[in-house]
């Protein structure tokens, strides 16, 4: 680039694209990068570039947390629980007023009345009315959603469905545990189907299952407790009594099982009849396949964190927290009685707690105390009080990119 004639006044605007990439990737966080690409049309340019992305994001690999998003069940009381931390940054303030009002518009989507939610990932939701056959495929950020085409009418008596990478659909098989050995299983079938984003088909699946757990698979398949996605394997929770607690790992990069163990010490837990045995959350540690287990002792105030590489079928004790400290401090300083812990989410190596303090007469749910533990530093944030109920989801929240506030790629309205 020549230099300017003397005399004669340059602007930033004047410098080539490269060197304003130089200057935007020292930016100090992903929230300042997406204030950034909100100022013009070519600086958006610059900031959505493959290359100017990966050198960003190898000096800013985490995405900022945002809070966590708190439902239900359904889109009509759907509404963002902030991180405190969040709060104090001007960074995020942009996006941080794009997600609550993005939040709001779904809350208020009245073509069904009674949408639930089916999954979450990365700004986009899997959406079905209660009573219509219909499946939507919905950004939260650009309010933009999608009709899927149906698929068997059989698919949503007895299959839970999960979002996968680049908005593809699974739908798993899932049979309730029972005592009466008589009863058959609502999924006599053993498939999966899968929503292809790229054609817009369904199609049926038979997945394999690694031949060392065959007969393990065979005998647990039918007492599925609830599933769960990590990455791109979902994960079933079984309770057979003849195999014993274990996980059966759906892999839908290949379409294979394979029986995973669960550590010893919840193989020891005994759980009254009648209760909900979720009691652990897996979290996704990397891209490379390893996975965290994470369980509470509700009534002790213990936390218990395990890991798992992908190539191996160990768990590795990670972090035994006692967090009765945290609990009195908070009961002495609101003036509650805490009843229990619990695990809402894990995300990326932070757990996102839930202490539960005594239930108020004629109250609709219960108040609850959220504090976010970071793994790696052992810290503690975002401990907020909210009123909620015990079955309500909650999805962790992060900055996505592109930032909630940009046009779509391919809008061409002119930039201010």
């Amino acid at each position: 680039m020549a230099a300017p004639a003397a005399g004669v006044e340059t602007s930033f605007d004047d410098l080539a694209d490269d060197p304003v990439g130089e200057v935007l990737v020292r930016l100090p966080s992903q929230a300042s990068l997406a204030v950034a690409s909100a100022v013009c049309r070519r600086w958006r340019g610059v900031c959505t570039s493959p290359a100017f992305l990966r050198r960003f994001h190898r000096r800013h690999p985490g995405a900022p947390f945002l809070g966590l998003i708190h439902s239900a069940g359904g889109v009509w009381d759907l509404r963002l629980l902030r991180d405190a931390g969040t709060r104090s940054r001007p960074d995020l303030a942009a996006s941080l007023r794009a997600v609550d009002a993005a939040v709001l518009a779904l809350s208020r989507l009245r073509r069904y009345q009674d949408l639930q939610i089916l999954d979450y990932r990365g700004g986009l939701l899997v959406l079905k009315p209660r009573k219509y056959n219909h499946l939507f495929l919905h950004d939260l950020l650009t309010g933009r959603h999608v009709e899927l085409r149906w698929p068997l009418p059989h698919v949503f008596s007895n299959m839970s469905g999960f979002l996968l990478d680049g908005g593809n659909i699974v739908f798993v098989c899932e049979n309730e545990p029972g005592n009466n050995r008589q009863v058959p299983p609502r999924c006599e079938s053993d498939y999966s189907c899968v929503y292809s984003a790229s054609t817009g088909e369904w199609q049926l699946v038979q997945p394999s299952c690694r031949a060392a757990d065959t007969a393990r698979y065979a005998a647990c398949r039918h007492d599925v407790a609830w599933s769960q996605r990590a990455g791109e394997v979902v994960y079933s929770r079984c309770s057979g009594r003849d195999v014993g607690r274990c996980l059966v790992a759906l892999d839908t990069r290949t379409m294979s099982r394979s029986i995973v163990t669960l550590p010893s010490y919840l193989q020891r837990v005994h759980f009254p009849w009648g209760k909900p045995e979720r009691d652990f959350t897996l979290m996704e540690m990397d891209d490379r396949g390893n996975i965290g287990l994470v369980a509470a002792d509700e009534a002790n105030f213990v936390l218990r964190v395990w890991l798992r590489r992908e190539e191996g079928d160990e768990w590795t004790l990670y972090r035994k927290v006692v967090l009765l400290g945290l609990a009195h401090r908070v009961a002495e300083r609101y003036d509650v009685h805490m009843n229990s812990l619990q695990v809402v989410a894990a995300y990326s190596g932070t757990v996102h707690l839930r202490l539960v303090a005594a239930a108020e007469e004629q109250c609709k749910g219960s108040l609850c105390f959220f504090a976010s533990l970071n793994l790696a530093s052992m810290e503690f944030s975002n401990v907020q009080s909210e009123t909620v109920c015990e079955e309500d989801r909650f999805y962790p929240f992060t900055l996505p990119w592109r930032p909630p506030f940009l046009p779509p790629p391919g809008d061409e309205e002119a930039d201010n």
